[in-house]
C-alpha cells in the first residue's frame, strides 16, 4: 500500500509538477481577464449624471404628459358598453382631480341596490345587495 502511494506521489511530482509550479504574475492575470472586463463594461455602463442632453429635451412648451384636471363635458349620460373614447371609468368625485391632459373617461356614480321579495299584497322583504357602479356615466375630459 505504501509503495503504491509513493509511486502515485512520485508520478504526480514528475509528470504534473510543471503545470502546478507554473508562475503566474500579476500582469499575466490582468491580461488574461481583460476580455471579461471589456465584455462586462460593454453591457454595464454607469448612469449619466448630466441629465438630458439638448437633443433629448422636449421642444417648445407643449411636451407630453402635461397635467390638468378632470372636467365634466356633458350632462347627457352614456351607456358604459358604448363609451368609445370615454372608456376609462372614473369616480363621480374625480372632477377637479389631477390627470394627464387629453385623457377621457366616464364619471360613473355608485348606486346602492336592494332586492325585494313579495308583491304589494304581502309584506315586502328587502335586503341590501351592496354598492355597484351604475350602467351609465357622464363624459369627462382632462383639460
Amino acid at each position: 500500500m505504501k509503495k503504491t502511494l509513493f509511486a502515485a506521489m512520485a508520478a504526480t511530482l514528475l509528470f504534473g509538477s510543471h503545470v502546478m509550479a507554473a508562475k503566474v504574475t500579476y500582469e499575466d492575470a490582468v491580461a488574461s481577464s481583460s476580455g471579461f472586463y471589456e465584455a462586462n463594461n460593454a453591457v454595464n455602463k454607469a448612469p449619466s449624471i448630466s441629465g438630458l442632453g439638448p437633443e433629448e429635451k422636449p421642444s417648445g412648451s407643449g411636451g407630453a404628459n402635461q397635467m390638468g384636471t378632470w372636467v365634466k363635458v356633458s350632462n347627457s349620460q352614456r351607456y358604459l358598453n358604448e363609451a368609445g373614447d370615454y372608456s376609462n371609468i372614473l369616480s363621480s368625485q374625480s372632477v377637479g382631480k389631477a390627470c394627464v391632459i387629453g385623457m377621457k373617461g366616464l364619471l360613473v356614480p355608485v348606486v346602492h341596490k336592494t332586492k325585494c321579495t313579495g308583491d304589494s299584497s304581502e309584506s315586502m322583504g328587502c335586503s341590501s345587495l351592496g354598492m355597484f357602479l351604475d350602467n351609465y356615466g357622464y363624459p369627462a375630459e382632462c383639460r
